[in-house]
């Protein structure tokens, strides 16, 4: 046996000891990120020149990786890693706008080609049919074209703007009033599902697209009802015929046919959509 062996022995697993319980406080310590709770969070990075080193190790030891945008706030050495405390970058949310009478025209004809897409896999796989839903209608697609008819549904001067997680759509009135709008939109199905929030709106509009999108033509139905809260009828899932028969009862009701959806958006301004628009007509009204 060497001379100091023993000792030596017995000195590299008490430093091993140490190593084990210095690293397991360190990870203790550590704290978890969460972005609610704690907006800030920390990283520990290796060795640092001229610090003690720790257990040896150069990798780095952090929450979550850094990503572009965050800040150091403040940096430090501990226990010979390098501690940087960092600001998460803000979340900068995309802010929605209306879609223009070209990104309408371009987002109806990729919905017909997608409809038909869905027609030719069914019939290339038959057990795709009743599998496979159809592409869903998008809601910025339906709430541009209602922010469109404003004028027609809601009075002369009317205007509208998304309304973020407050409402679809955010009306101003030609008087200067302000009101809040929902927009249901439904397809081949005629099928939707309202909720309190629908109905709690100062107006709520069902775009019915009908047979559109699979036949690659057809008008399309806006159904308007102020003060929804006076709908009484199943309030959960419920088909367009269901609704309408509830919703011609209550005073206010506006049904706007129109017949020719391309011709529409190529016209112009909503004015002038009021003015010279053949294609634009009025189906009915249930006003009592």
């Amino acid at each position: 046996m060497a001379p100091g062996g023993p000792a030596t022995c017995r000195g590299d697993w008490s430093t091993l000891v140490v190593d084990l319980a210095h690293r397991w406080s360190l990870l203790l310590k550590a704290p978890s990120y969460n972005c609610c709770r704690k907006p800030r969070w920390t990283a520990d990075f290796g060795h640092v020149a001229g610090a003690k080193p720790f257990c040896g190790s150069a990798t780095a030891r952090r929450t979550r990786l850094p990503v572009r945008g965050d800040r150091i706030v403040r940096r430090s050495v501990e226990n010979g890693l390098m501690r940087l405390e960092m600001k998460p970058a803000k979340r900068r949310g995309s802010r929605r706008s209306l879609l223009s009478a070209g990104e309408l025209l371009a987002l109806d004809e990729a919905l017909i080609d997608a409809y038909h897409g869905h027609r030719a896999l069914c019939e290339i796989h038959p057990i795709a049919a009743g599998r496979i839903s159809r592409p869903s209608i998008p809601s910025a697609f339906s709430e541009s074209l209602t922010a469109l008819l404003a004028p027609q549904l809601l009075g002369p001067g009317s205007t509208a703007a998304f309304g973020g997680r407050a409402c679809d759509l955010l009306i101003t009135t030609g008087d200067g009033r302000a009101l809040t709008a929902e927009v249901k939109a439904s397809g081949v199905s005629r099928f939707q599902e309202l909720k309190e929030r629908d109905l709690a709106a100062d107006s709520l509009v069902w775009v019915d697209f009908g047979s559109r999108f699979v036949d690659g033509h057809g008008p399309v139905t806006f159904h308007h009802l102020s003060r929804p809260d006076r709908f009484l009828e199943p309030r959960r899932k419920l088909t367009l015929d269901v609704f309408l028969c509830a919703a011609r009862e209550l005073d206010g009701f506006l049904s706007i046919l129109v017949v020719d959806l391309r011709a529409l958006l190529t016209t112009g301004t909503s004015a002038k959509i009021q003015i010279a628009a053949p294609q634009l007509q009025i189906a009915g009204t249930g006003t009592r």
